[in-house]
Parts: C-alpha cells; sequence; structure tokens
C-alpha cells in the first residue's frame, strides 16, 4: 500500500505542479474526481489556492472554475491521464487572501486530511523546518529514488530541476520541498522559456520577403517594411514595439542572453546575469542601429501585453510575446497574420539561457506523512 500510494503521489506531483502550484485565488472544497473503472484507484488528496489566469478576451478564470467544468478539455485531460495511472483527486482550493490564515490552522492539526500541501511562498522558513521537525512532511527524494520509473530521477538528478533539488536539500541530506522547476528545448537544444518575436507574415508576403534567419537579415526586412510603407499609412510609421528596459524582449535572446538579471546557464551549470555574458556589447550597440533607422518605438515599455498587441494592429509590426501573439482588432476588420521567429546573431549561441526563476523558484510543495 505504501508503495502504491507513494509511487501515485509523485506522478501527482509531477502533473498537478503545473495546475495547482502555477494558475493565483475563489473557492472552497472543489469536486472529488469519481470513477468506478478501476477497483485499484486511489485517492489523493490536495490542498492549494485557487489561482487565476485571464484568457484571451480578458475575462478572469478560476481553477476551481476548470475542475467544476465538465467541458473544460484542459482538466479533463487531467483527470484522464491521471485515472490511467489508478489516481482520483480530491482537491481543497481557497481564494489566495484566505489561504495563509487556513494554511496555519490545518498545520496545527498535522495536515492530517491531506496527501500533497502547497506552500506556495507564504510559508517562512521556521515553519517548514517545524513541519520536517515533527515528521509531517516526509523526504521527496526518498519518492523519486525508490518509486520513479527513472524519469524523475534523471531531472532532479542531472536534468533541469538538479538546481533546485541542491538548493532544497536538508541537513540530513534529503529534499523536503520542491516548487515550480521546469526546463526547456527546441530541436534537441536546451533553450530559454520561450520570448520570441512575432512578425507580420502578410506584410513580409507584400513585399516578397522571407522570414529573417538572423538579427541582420531581419534588421533589413524592417527597413524594407517602411520604405515599401506596407501599412499605406503615407508615412515611414511601421515601427517595432519593444521593451528595451528589460531583456525579455526577444532581441536580446538572438544575442544568445538571458531574460533576467539573474538567469541560468545550462551549458556551464551556473547563474549568471546578461551584464557578464558574450555579445551584451553587440546586443546594445545592434538595438542603437534599429533605434537610429527609426524602427522603434519605445513608447509602451510599461503597457500590458494586450495593450501592446492592440497598438500592433496600426502602426506596430511585430510584437514580443511569452506564448502566442493575442491581437484585438477592430470590430469588421480582419485579424492580422502573425508568425514567430528565431532570429539569431550570427556568432551568438542559440537561445542558450533559463529563466533563473524557473531553475530557483519561490514557492514550495510538500508530501505528508499521511500520504502512506
Amino acid at each position: 500500500m505504501k508503495i502504491q500510494i507513494r509511487k501515485r503521489v509523485f506522478c501527482v506531483l509531477l502533473v498537478l505542479v503545473i495546475v495547482v502550484g502555477v494558475l493565483p485565488g475563489c473557492g472552497n472544497a472543489v469536486e472529488e474526481m469519481e470513477t468506478q473503472q478501476n477497483a485499484e484507484i486511489k485517492t489523493i488528496r490536495m490542498l492549494g489556492i485557487d489561482f487565476s489566469a485571464n484568457d484571451q478576451s480578458g475575462n478572469q478564470v478560476f481553477l476551481s472554475d476548470w475542475i467544476n467544468d465538465p467541458e473544460c478539455r484542459i482538466w479533463q485531460k487531467v483527470v484522464t491521464d491521471l485515472e490511467e495511472r489508478g489516481i482520483r483527486l480530491e482537491v481543497e482550493l481557497f481564494p489566495r487572501s484566505q489561504y495563509f490564515t487556513v494554511l496555519q490552522n490545518k498545520i496545527l492539526s498535522g495536515l492530517e486530511d491531506y496527501d500533497w500541501v502547497f506552500l506556495g511562498d507564504m510559508v517562512d522558513q521556521e515553519t517548514r523546518a517545524f513541519l520536517i521537525e515533527q515528521g509531517i512532511v516526509v523526504p521527496i527524494n526518498e519518492i523519486w529514488e525508490n518509486y520513479s520509473d527513472g524519469t524523475a530521477y534523471t531531472f532532479y538528478s542531472k536534468g533541469g530541476g538538479s538546481t533546485l533539488a541542491k538548493m532544497r536539500t536538508h541537513e540530513d541530506g534529503n529534499v523536503y520541498y520542491l516548487g515550480n522547476s521546469s526546463e526547456s528545448s527546441y530541436g534537441g537544444l536546451k533553450v530559454s522559456n520561450p520570448y520570441g518575436i512575432n512578425i507580420r507574415y502578410d506584410w513580409l508576403e507584400k513585399v516578397n520577403l522571407e522570414i529573417p534567419q538572423t538579427t541582420e537579415e531581419l534588421y533589413e526586412v524592417l527597413m524594407a517594411f517602411q520604405r515599401y510603407d506596407v501599412n499605406e499609412s503615407g508615412v515611414r510609421d511601421e515601427v517595432a514595439s519593444v521593451n528595451w528596459l528589460s531583456f525579455e524582449n526577444g532581441f536580446a535572446q538572438a544575442f544568445g542572453l538571458g531574460h533576467e538579471l539573474i538567469c541560468f546557464d545550462p551549458v556551464s551549470g551556473e547563474m549568471t546575469s546578461p551584464f557578464y555574458q558574450e555579445n551584451i556589447k553587440e546586443y546594445f550597440a545592434y538595438m542603437n542601429k534599429l533605434d537610429r533607422a527609426g524602427l522603434l518605438d519605445v513608447t509602451f515599455t510599461d503597457a500590458s501585453e494586450m495593450q501592446e498587441n492592440k497598438l500592433s494592429t496600426t502602426t506596430q509590426f511585430f510584437v514580443y510575446s511569452g506564448d502566442e501573439s493575442r491581437v484585438v482588432v477592430p470590430e469588421g476588420e480582419l485579424p492580422v497574420q502573425w508568425v514567430p521567429i528565431v532570429p539569431v546573431a550570427e556568432y551568438a549561441d542559440k537561445y542558450s539561457c533559463q529563466l533563473g526563476w524557473r531553475k530557483a523558484p519561490t514557492d514550495y510543495f510538500g508530501v505528508t506523512s499521511h500520504a502512506d
């Protein structure tokens, strides 16, 4: 029984840290997933925050909305995948504004009603140490060492989770808490978490140009957009909306730079900063080149992503985005056509650095002793 439960708990950790621990807070107890298909199915009890996010229409959607919506394909996929592994979830979520108080009361009772608990960034070091000393949370490394098929063991010992595992190693040599750690790859290469550039593909077709593969090709394409007045405004107003106050803009990554002041280099295995990386001077020189040519619009560096994308329907020809380009157009107009591009400076490595917080997150979650 102990082995079965721990295998299932670890499977849930890998799947649901992305769901329960990532999405930010309405709900009370959320429905227990029911199935009669497998007599060996085990229930995993979870405590977490009812996180929220905005959909493409700008509406706030809570995690509990996903769970309670029978037509939510994302959540139903989670449920189906876990059921295939003999797992049923019993999830209890609370608003973020209430969660710290709720969590304190639950800790006083020893978290006896839960197998998995999300501590977030709300619990201090003293409380985390108390949970370890009292045996309320158990070593997670023993689960991946003894019950994993090898995938999790490799990830946390040698892969993208190894930095986090080392940081979270307790004085007794065990890991009691993990967080939302990840790494990305593209075409077999380790790459940064995506912050790319989107370009107007219909404008490329208009001037009969191919998708730019290098930063120099991108410069020539942008010059052509203005030269041929692709937005037909009569003036050279085709410009790029770029957050030049941050390295999270896609252009810095074209020069192999990290996204943050502190980032992780998977090649050297060390934390670094763009200011200490190669090509930092070349990056600034390139941005100055775009600015002198009148190709940059830096007015909206503090605007929200949606505001930037609204502006992109008029004078901007591309924007940077963490995911798909979401563009709002005036009623009755056809949506513009965007494609992501990955231009690379001829002398730079491709997108080599990872977001630092992906390697060293500030959130915590643990497995309780009741999971036995």
